[in-house]
């Protein structure tokens, strides 16, 4: 600041006899001042700025090169519309699974490897607070038994798909108008429909699941078709976002889901079910 006004000073004593000289000073002090302080970090240049040019254009007729103030207003970070593209690695965590005719027939049941998602949001995003619509589609192939010697549930396997909407809020940890990168926090709400089919093999008695050990109870081998079932979903997630440009962010954030328990039509109860998604996104500003 004292740098600032030492030049006005000097600019004012001398404007008269060395016009042209100043006005090249000061052509080269605006270039520099400008783009280091305010173009592409989303700030509006100072009032002692524009009073400086007034001042100079007026008083001495120099015509010096402006910057638009409404192109610089125009992209501040807060109060835009966007669109955000994801594309995640996610993991379903150790879920429970057990029959309601038998309780004690049941498995621990975990993803044999991750499975990309594949996902987006609307949203509106503000110096501090974001509030955004989402989708994500996962698919699991192969969920299985994660140790069978300890469940009388054997070799038991699931294959499930999900399509999932909800809103999320988030809250970014330093100004998005002043920070090119930005650590947030978040939160979810939303609703998941699953697609389940189970196959493997279970202690069974006329057809009916029944604990290991029962008086005439077989190993049957148990498969059954993709049904539909819906459950709600709470949400956490940290990350961070990288300006690229005016129009465009780059994200990069975990998130961790908790999903309400599920009752199959075939009387089996999956319960504790979660999973954790690294996210990359692109996010285009409007």
């Amino acid at each position: 600041m004292y740098n600032i006004w030492k030049k006005i000073f000097l600019i004012g004593i001398l404007g008269t006899v060395s016009a042209p000289v100043l006005a090249q000073e000061y052509d080269n002090y605006y270039v520099e001042y400008m783009y280091e302080n305010y173009v592409g970090k989303r700030r509006a240049r100072p009032v002692e700025f524009d009073i400086m040019e007034q001042n100079l254009q007026t008083n001495k007729g120099i015509n010096l090169p402006t910057v638009d103030d409404n192109y610089l207003n125009a992209k501040n970070y807060d109060d835009k519309f966007y669109i955000q593209l994801n594309l995640g690695l996610n993991k379903f965590e150790k879920y429970n699974a057990s029959f309601e005719e038998a309780p004690n027939n049941k498995a621990d049941l975990k993803s044999d490897k991750n499975e990309m998602s594949y996902g987006g949001a609307i949203g509106w995003a503000f110096d501090r607070w974001n509030v955004e619509l989402e989708a994500q589609k996962v698919d699991f192939d192969k969920i299985e038994t994660d140790d069978i010697n300890k469940t009388t549930l054997i070799e038991y396997n699931q294959k499930i798909k999900t399509l999932s909407g909800g809103v999320n809020f988030t809250y970014n940890l330093l100004s998005a108008r002043e920070n090119k990168i930005v650590p947030f926090l978040g939160m979810g709400l939303g609703y998941s429909q699953f697609k389940i089919a189970d196959f493997g093999y279970v202690w069974a008695k006329d057809g009916v699941p029944v604990e290991a050990g029962t008086e005439g109870a077989e190993k049957t081998a148990f498969e059954s078709g993709f049904e539909k079932k819906g459950t709600p979903y709470a949400k956490a997630q940290a990350g961070f976002s990288i300006m690229a440009s005016e129009d465009l962010s780059i994200l990069m954030s975990l998130e961790y889901r908790l999903y309400k328990d599920i009752k199959t039509d075939n009387n089996l109860k999956l319960e504790n079910m979660k999973s954790w998604t690294g996210n990359v996104g692109l996010r285009f500003n409007f």
